[in-house]
């Protein structure tokens, strides 16, 4: 009985997941990554050109989009609105703006696309969050919208936050800890 006990109470193996802190064993991706730089810099459209090459004008360059940089990046990468508060999932960071300066930022410590949960290291700016370590569940609906859930701001150290209880997805009323999940709009 004493050896079901210690079973039940391991924690999960991160390496089980992936790499460790991007989830990539699972989603390999043939995504052409856009670095945001052309091929040839010189400009020889004014008679400029000083490498005696044609420069290439890459039209298809997305410097401005806002498309992950890392082909493994979180499933739910890009911006989104509660609201009127700007949440951000970019490619270590997810970051929430309340306005008038009120900025909280979770810098990721491991994620799982197929499990769709993310922990994060709470910034120094988060109140009385800072220094802990939270857990955030996601969901993606039939229409595409995103809901999340914050499971936990206040563990104590990654482990902790990555071992608590899924977050119940199909109660967005009350399956966050007890409270709604917040669905994000574009």
């Amino acid at each position: 009985m004493l050896f079901v006990l210690a079973w039940a109470c391991s924690p999960i193996n991160p390496n089980e997941y992936g790499n460790g802190k991007y989830d990539t064993a699972s989603e390999p991706s043939d995504e052409v990554v856009d670095t945001a730089s052309d091929t040839d810099t010189d400009d020889d459209t004014n008679g400029s050109d000083t490498d005696g090459v044609d420069d290439t004008n890459d039209s298809a360059d997305t410097a401005d989009t806002d498309s992950p940089v890392d082909p493994n990046a979180i499933e739910i990468f890009g911006r989104y609105f509660h609201q009127g508060n700007e949440h951000y999932f970019g490619d270590s960071v997810y970051s929430v703006d309340y306005g008038g300066g009120e900025m909280y930022s979770y810098a990721y410590v491991q994620f799982s696309n197929p499990q769709r949960w993310l922990v994060a290291q709470n910034g120094s700016e988060n109140f009385d969050e800072a220094g802990y370590f939270s857990r955030f569940d996601w969901n993606i609906d039939a229409s595409g919208s995103v809901w999340i859930c914050q499971s936990t701001a206040y563990a104590a150290t990654a482990s902790e936050a990555q071992n608590l209880p899924a977050a119940n997805a199909f109660n967005t009323t009350s399956g966050c800890a007890g409270g709604p999940w917040i669905q994000l709009g574009s």
